[in-house]
């Protein structure tokens, strides 16, 4: 007697991929419009005779919560781009199924004379990213900016004596300000904090890198009026690009307005170094692309920072 071998998981059909592209792409659109009805693999009835027609996608929305419009979504998992005579078949079929609009997703994106056509008819060309390195620089600017800020401090008045010898010793003198006082370090730190939270507060305005500062705080030494100090703390802000390689994308690039709408992952940052790690590299340009990601890395340990650089060292050397 044979055994029957059924239909054991291991050898179940998979699902091709052109399927699963598919799938992900209504998935995607329907996380696009909660309230959207999106029809994965559906039928629509063809406008001129009636005949049920599979679809690869079928949206029903409403425009502004009140007009209502459906959306004829095509998919093409192909191995090369789709070209004009591909797109000439898809306004054909908008028409004949008498959608809205329509919609097509290509793995490879779209020769120039497609798009030129989709255009014309007032079609969307768009690509799906499924954890995918961002390969068309050419139209898809997605470069991330770090900015990070190094300080210095620098006696600009005053000179050593027998109390005040070395920058610890200078660091712990008080500054009185509006009836407070406070050691100089204390001074810098909160100066040094403020500037850092006017650059966050700036970058919710505008996405620009911010500008350097410096600040001077003057104060007399204990007992010794007459030997005044001023002290300079000076920050510059530096600018780490990460290569565009570095970048994923999860979600659906639009090439008529060159828009992208969706989550963006880039390098990561290494917060406990100076620099912030791999797949970044300092560059010196502050005029930005128009489509970035600004990111504003606040530095920690300012008085640790202070004191293990200049603490020991004897003012004036």
């Amino acid at each position: 007697m044979k055994k029957s071998r059924g239909n054991s998981p291991s050898k179940q059909e998979r699902t091709p991929p052109y399927r699963e592209f598919e799938r992900a792409v209504c998935d995607f659109v329907k996380a696009l419009d909660p309230s959207a009805k999106v029809m994965f693999d559906h039928n629509v009835p063809d406008r001129d005779t009636g005949t049920l027609r599979q679809v690869d996608g079928w949206v029903e929305a409403k425009v502004l919560s009140h007009y209502p419009v459906s959306v004829l979504v095509s998919c093409k998992a192909q191995n090369r781009k789709v070209d004009i005579q591909k797109m000439g078949t898809f306004v054909d079929e908008v028409r004949s199924i008498g959608a809205s609009f329509g919609i097509i997703y290509s793995t490879l994106g779209f020769t120039a004379p497609a798009l030129q056509k989709a255009e014309a008819h007032g079609l969307s060309c768009c690509r799906l990213y499924r954890e995918q390195p961002a390969d068309i620089p050419q139209t898809l600017f997605l470069w991330s900016y770090c900015c990070q800020p190094a300080f210095s401090i620098s006696l600009m008045e005053g000179f050593p004596t027998k109390k005040v010898r070395t920058w610890s010793d200078l660091f712990e003198l008080k500054i009185g300000i509006a009836g407070e006082a406070k050691t100089v370090l204390e001074r810098l730190e909160h100066e040094f904090r403020r500037q850092e939270d006017a650059a966050v507060e700036n970058l919710k305005k505008i996405a620009a890198i911010p500008s350097d500062w410096a600040v001077e705080h003057s104060l007399a030494e204990p007992d010794n009026s007459s030997n005044r100090f001023v002290i300079r703390v000076a920050v510059h802000w530096r600018v780490f690009c990460s290569r565009l390689e570095g970048h994923v994308l999860n979600g659906s690039y639009c090439f008529q307005n060159q828009s992208f709408v969706g989550s963006v992952a880039g390098p990561s940052l290494d917060m406990a170094s100076s620099h912030p790690g791999a797949g970044w590299e300092e560059t010196t340009e502050r005029d930005l692309p128009r489509n970035c990601i600004l990111i504003i890395r606040r530095r920690g340990g300012f008085k640790e920072a202070a004191l293990t650089h200049y603490g020991p060292q004897l003012i004036g050397n």
